[in-house]
């Protein structure tokens, strides 16, 4: 009796998958940034990818990177310079999409660093350049992987500064309080962070530092004197802007520009005091310091971030302190312990007196 045998062909379907970016370009005005990378499972069948890995290089080393799962950030490996990777885990035929987000980068201008993305049926591998560990050999191989670019562009913010002491002609009294406001908007698209003031004032003038006020949006917030840091040397007040507790501008929040619709502008105000050194008709410079969100300082070319007031004219200022003190009582002689004695005390201005006043 004879034997029938049935064969059936078997067909091998070999995993496959391609990798995508629809934000493959980021142009960004803060200093975050947000890239979104799809790994598409294109195996036939409904196979899922196993050990599925994605490694971020980036050349520069000019970008610190996270990876997130929606809200779920994955741990990254480092295994070089500029070169982080992570396992994903295995993907099923709906595919994976995952969030790279960096809130600390220098790339000023453009630059562009590259995903990797591998997977294995058996492992991962030691890390993407050493490749997977072939047994007890000490040798590893290798496995086909997906690879794209991805850019980041920066933009860079512009400073301008303008100042105001008063009601001009800013001619004052001697013993007048001068009311001084710096004015400062921000005339291109990147934010700027890291705003601080430095004031120098002429010798002879002093600053109040309790007196500060930044207006931001029509709202004042207060300048702690802790943020005012006086040099001596230079008779210089420094102001830390960015640290004024509750400004919206304050910390990674930054000074929007006109790329956006919050404004682009804050005011900060101060109240300035004359001593007996100063000199009419001197002048004070005001810098804006700030750093773009790449973290570049900004050049004070670029825009108008100092400038000098006009000539603060005071009027009734001594030239020379001559004072004649003079001091009588009504009797020579006082008894201890019994008498009291009152006494009189005249000071006179020689220099007034020789100028007949």
């Amino acid at each position: 009796m004879g034997r029938t045998t049935n064969v059936r062909n078997t067909q091998y379907l070999p995993l496959s998958y391609t990798v995508s970016s629809p934000t493959p370009t980021i142009s960004t005005n803060t200093q975050n940034a947000e890239w979104v990378v799809d790994i598409n499972n294109t195996t036939s069948g409904g196979a899922s990818l196993q050990n599925t890995w994605i490694a971020i290089e980036i050349t520069n080393n000019n970008i610190v990177p996270t990876l997130w799962d929606n809200t779920k950030e994955i741990p990254l490996i480092g295994y070089g310079t500029g070169k982080y990777w992570a396992q994903v885990g295995d993907i099923s035929s709906a595919g994976k999409q995952l969030e790279i987000r960096s809130d600390d980068f220098t790339v000023c201008g453009t630059d562009s660093f590259d995903i990797r993305v591998g997977q294995n049926c058996s492992q991962y591998p030691t890390d993407p350049d050493t490749g997977y560990p072939l047994g007890s050999s000490g040798s590893n191989y290798n496995c086909n992987e997906e690879v794209i670019q991805l850019s980041l562009s920066t933009q860079d913010p512009s400073i301008n500064v303008t100042t105001a002491l008063g009601v001009p002609p800013a001619t004052y009294d001697f013993c007048d309080v001068v009311p001084y406001s710096i004015d400062v908007n921000n005339a291109a698209n990147g934010f700027a962070y890291a705003l601080a003031a430095d004031i120098k004032l002429p010798v002879g003038m002093v600053l109040d530092n309790t007196s500060g006020v930044l207006t931001y949006d029509a709202v004042d917030y207060a300048i702690g004197s802790g943020l005012i840091v006086f040099n001596a040397g230079t008779n210089t007040y420094s102001i830390d802007i960015s640290a004024i507790v509750g400004s919206p501008i304050s910390g990674t929040n930054g000074l929007p520009g006109v790329s956006v619709p919050e404004p682009n502008e804050f005011k900060v105000n101060f109240e300035l005091a004359f001593t007996c050194d100063y000199v009419s008709g001197s002048k004070i410079i005001t810098q804006i310091n700030a750093e773009s969100g790449c973290q570049q300082a900004i050049d004070p070319n670029d825009g108008q971030s100092e400038i000098k007031t006009n000539p603060v004219n005071v009027t009734q200022v001594p030239s020379n302190i001559d004072y004649d003190i003079s001091v009588t009582s009504d009797d020579n002689a006082i008894q201890a312990c019994n008498e009291t004695e009152g006494i009189s005390v005249e000071i006179t201005n020689q220099v007034l007196k020789v100028m007949g006043i």
